[in-house]
């Protein structure tokens, strides 16, 4: 991605950063997305990749991960302890430490000022199968 600066148009931006990549690499090969002041480049080979990655006011995005929401977590239940509490309490899904440390708590949903939240969970996706459908312990809340 890159950030187009006020005083640039797309178009001249879009041709600047085309020249740039056209003199490195003989036949670049890309798809350009306009987002509003912002120039999204997904590079269609690996060579044209290593190009990109090594211009200055190019932002690399990956893909995000999928979301995952846990149901019925104790309020009091913070970010750090809720990776601790998956992997300590519940060692028959089967997760490992790294697994865990990929996981990522977003934020918390549902009901203001109950006893339990939902929180969201960015986790890889192969993760997903180990605790969809299943219930999860947590502090001392059973979670679904």
């Amino acid at each position: 991605m890159v950030e187009i600066p006020q005083n640039m148009t797309v178009a001249s931006a879009k041709a600047g950063v085309w020249e740039t990549v056209k003199s490195k690499i003989k036949n670049p090969r890309t798809k350009t997305i306009v987002s509003g002041k912002s120039l999204i480049i997904i590079p269609d080979d690996d060579n044209t990749l290593d190009v990109m990655r090594g211009l200055q006011d190019v932002i690399e995005i990956g893909p995000r991960k999928p979301r995952v929401i846990i149901y019925d977590v104790d309020f009091n239940i913070e970010k750090d302890e809720l990776a601790e509490c998956l992997l300590v309490q519940n060692t028959e899904v089967g997760l490992t430490d790294d697994k865990v440390k990929s996981m990522a708590p977003l934020h918390k949903l549902g009901p203001r000022g109950g006893d339990v939240v939902h929180w969201v969970l960015e986790t890889p996706a192969n993760v997903i199968p180990k605790i969809e459908n299943k219930s999860l312990y947590i502090g001392m809340m059973r979670c679904r």
